[in-house]
């Protein structure tokens, strides 16, 4: 990919969509902390992130990284929380959560309100050159809440089956948006429970 946008002529910027994993264990950090990415899925990220900026510290293109966190809503694959919590909540079959993650904190972001700030990058690309931003809520819900979210929306219990801790699974994440808002104008605003209707909305609509 990176090759191919070398060759492409009249290039404004290249973004990179990052991730909250890259972070660690805990993702609550501005974007000049330390990475300490615990799963392979966050170093591969990294490593990612790190070649597309290396290519804008060499003048080659302008680019930046955009640090997604939990992204919910209309299209989130199948094998994801919430289109899994739907579709099994509707089938009346039981979730497989992970032991003790119904504890973990997380920044559940409507997919609308990430598109706003991927979006408003365009016009400001030399801002924007070289950096890493943050995209996210800064509004934290355990996966506790998410699951109830979901109970409240399809106005059915859902059935839990509890499976071992997946090795490398964030304990918490909370956007820290400060630079997003600073050279983006960034400002989310959908809530978790919006987020979960629309997108129970849209299960129904193409899968029911």
């Amino acid at each position: 990919m990176i090759d191919y946008a070398l060759g492409c002529k009249g290039l404004k910027l290249f973004v990179n969509i990052g991730t909250s994993s890259i972070y660690g264990l805990e993702a609550t950090f501005p974007e000049d902390v330390a990475p300490k990415p615990a799963s392979y899925y966050g170093v591969t990220k990294l490593a990612a992130e790190q070649l597309v900026l290396q290519k804008s510290r060499e003048k080659q293109f302008k680019a930046c990284s955009l640090r997604l966190y939990s992204v919910i809503g209309p299209r989130e694959r199948p094998e994801k929380m919430y289109t899994k919590l739907i579709d099994l909540g509707l089938k009346g079959e039981p979730f497989p959560l992970f032991e003790g993650s119904d504890k973990h904190l997380r920044s559940f972001t409507y997919v609308g309100d990430i598109v706003d700030g991927v979006v408003s990058v365009i016009g400001n690309e030399q801002s924007v050159d070289g950096e890493i931003i943050n995209l996210g809520t800064e509004v934290e819900h355990t996966t506790q809440e998410g699951i109830e979210a979901v109970e409240k929306v399809l106005g059915t219990s859902i059935k839990i089956n509890v499976i071992p801790k997946r090795a490398g699974d964030q304990l918490r994440t909370k956007a820290n948006i400060d630079k997003a808002r600073k050279l983006l104008g960034y400002n989310p605003q959908t809530t978790l429970l919006e987020a979960v209707k629309h997108q129970v909305e849209w299960f129904k609509a193409n899968f029911s």
